[in-house]
């Protein structure tokens, strides 16, 4: 992993796939804990819930990193 971490176009891209992947996670997480809550059990709910608590996780954490690139891109 730590190879992926050194050049800072691989941070980029990984930071943009954490964002895009957070946005999807969200959207499950708040079609299946708001939208379909009555057609899904009782499970899928409490899990959908937790969805719209990581999407938006991954989102910051992407975000974070794509700062601390541009940050570094800008100084060198």
């Amino acid at each position: 992993m730590s190879g992926v971490l050194e050049s800072p176009a691989n941070v980029f891209n990984l930071a943009n796939n954490l964002i895009l992947a957070g946005v999807a996670i969200l959207i499950v997480g708040v079609l299946g804990a708001y939208g379909f809550d009555k057609q899904i059990g009782l499970r899928l709910v409490v899990g959908a819930h937790m969805l719209t608590i990581v999407g938006p996780s991954l989102v910051k954490l992407g975000y974070v990193m794509r700062l601390s690139v541009q940050d570094k891109l800008a100084v060198s």
